[in-house]
């Protein structure tokens, strides 16, 4: 996870707008994710619930004129508020989210890890947990969508993450 919200930094114009979800994508955003210049990142931290960043992201475009605003989230937070696909094309946001995929739920998993000894219920594949196809989903609202399943390919949508003229969805598997 560290090395696709290090790639995630490295792709963003020198004024991105970021706002990152609840969950494992914090931790490793708030350590890892390098703002340029006139960027901006928003967490809150424990102050929101999971699925929080992407109805942000669609708040502070529509505040700005609807100026290209980017979402870091995880699969379990965008399953929260996956619906807000159609208020994104409605409104014709030119959001990018990137939605950083493990198959998990993966801030309480590491609590799991810690206390638990990792005892799984209701977090991981296979125990209770799994995630849709987001770029299928995402499709069918009227979102592009591309599937990232090497991380180091995701340069090759650079000049439509730095630019976007619409809303794109990066399902980047981890």
């Amino acid at each position: 996870m560290e090395r696709a919200i290090k790639i995630i930094g490295e792709l963003l114009p020198a004024d991105a707008i970021v706002s990152v979800d609840i969950g494992q994508n914090m931790l490793e955003a708030a350590k890892t994710l390098k703002i340029k210049e006139n960027g901006r990142m928003f967490i809150s931290g424990g102050f929101a619930a999971m699925g929080c960043s992407f109805t942000e992201a669609i708040g502070m475009s529509i505040a700005l004129g609807k100026k290209p605003v980017y979402s870091i989230v995880g699969d379990g937070g965008l399953q929260m508020n996956i619906q807000e696909f159609q208020t994104i094309i409605r409104e014709e946001l030119p959001l990018i989210i990137f939605v950083v995929n493990n198959n998990a739920l993966g801030l309480i998993k590491l609590f799991q890890d810690n206390n638990l000894n990792s005892n799984y219920i209701g977090t991981v594949d296979g125990h209770g947990y799994s995630s849709p196809d987001f770029c299928k989903i995402a499709k069918a609202y009227g979102l592009t969508a591309y599937k990232v399943t090497d991380i180091n390919k995701l340069s090759e949508y650079e000049n439509e993450i730095k630019s976007p003229s619409q809303a794109i969805l990066f399902d980047i598997i981890i």
